[in-house]
């Protein structure tokens, strides 16, 4: 009788445990990095173990900033017309 368990039902939750963490590793492979680098390296943390996932996305400068534009110009706008709106409700 052994401890470790077959492939097959390792592989049990891959694809959630990818959309969840963003990563997946054997539970065999995890313990095998842990213990080759333990004999130099002290810390065994998982995060210094496994790849993460890129999160970040590509951004088009030039449109965001066309976008900021426009939302600034229509933020004055409506700055603008509630001061005539307060202007005209302090004058009554």
């Amino acid at each position: 009788m052994t401890n470790s368990i077959d492939r097959e039902r390792a592989e049990f939750g891959r694809n959630e445990t990818v959309i969840e963490k963003g990563f997946y590793i054997l539970p065999s492979q995890l313990f095998f990095n842990i213990n080759a680098k333990a004999k130099n390296d002290y810390n065994i943390a998982l995060s210094s173990y496994v790849k993460q996932k890129e999160h970040r996305v590509a951004v088009d400068a030039t449109e965001l900033d066309t976008k900021f534009e426009v939302i600034v110009a229509r933020l004055t706008e409506l700055r603008r017309n509630i001061y005539v709106i307060v202007k005209d409700l302090e004058g009554k």
